[in-house]
């Protein structure tokens, strides 16, 4: 079973956030069971995860719900055990009452983020990478910046498509959230899991 302590940066993300408290949840304690082969990038922690203190898609928001349902019909979720669900951003500011963040890029190019995720990628060392929406791809980018394919990724343009030219190959998604469902319905983005089964088959 994994075990992985992301509030051991707790205080550099701290700094980050003009030294005020931040709250880092945990990560999903029905993950990572088995040998990961697949690590999904969402953007940053949401509010529900204060109360439930995990990032998990059991979480009760309608973005986790989404993840849960589209995880479900195309992987089962027997293959829980086999995933590592992180963000591009681990932490958000330590309020009583958690609001949504949308990372900025400037979080997501920040030296530490970078490195916060970096280190997750290489501990976990995953078959393959799920960015889900436009602020984990942009944070891959700028990891793998020798990625002619990952640098011109466009969500609108190249959905479907497997970036095979960095080190671990990486599936780009939509976000789950309300608002990229507006962008991508979820019976679209059923389509672009389904699809995204039948690229990874072989590498997972």
């Amino acid at each position: 079973m994994i075990s992985y302590n992301l509030r051991k940066y707790k205080n550099e993300c701290q700094k980050i956030n003009d030294n005020k408290l931040v709250f880092i949840p945990k990560l999903d304690s029905e993950n990572g069971k088995g040998k990961i082969k697949i690590m999904f990038i969402n953007e940053r922690p949401g509010p529900k995860t204060k109360r439930t203190d995990q990032v998990s898609f059991d979480n009760n928001d309608p973005s986790a719900k989404l993840f849960k349902y589209l995880f479900d019909k195309t992987f089962g979720l027997n293959y829980r055990q086999f995933i590592f669900i992180t963000n591009a951003i681990i932490w958000v500011p330590d309020e009583e009452k958690p609001r949504n963040y949308k990372p900025t890029k400037k979080e997501l190019i920040n030296e530490v983020n970078l490195k916060i995720l970096k280190d997750q990628i290489k501990n976990i060392k995953p078959k393959v990478i799920v960015s889900l929406g436009n602020s984990a791809l942009y944070s891959l980018k700028h990891i793998y910046k020798e990625s002619t394919q990952l640098k011109t990724y466009s969500l609108k343009k190249n959905i479907g498509d497997l970036v095979k030219d960095t080190p671990i190959p990486i599936y780009p998604v939509y976000h789950t959230a309300l608002l990229a469902q507006s962008t991508r319905k979820g019976i679209q983005q059923e389509k672009d899991w389904l699809k995204m089964r039948k690229k990874i088959k072989r590498l997972i």
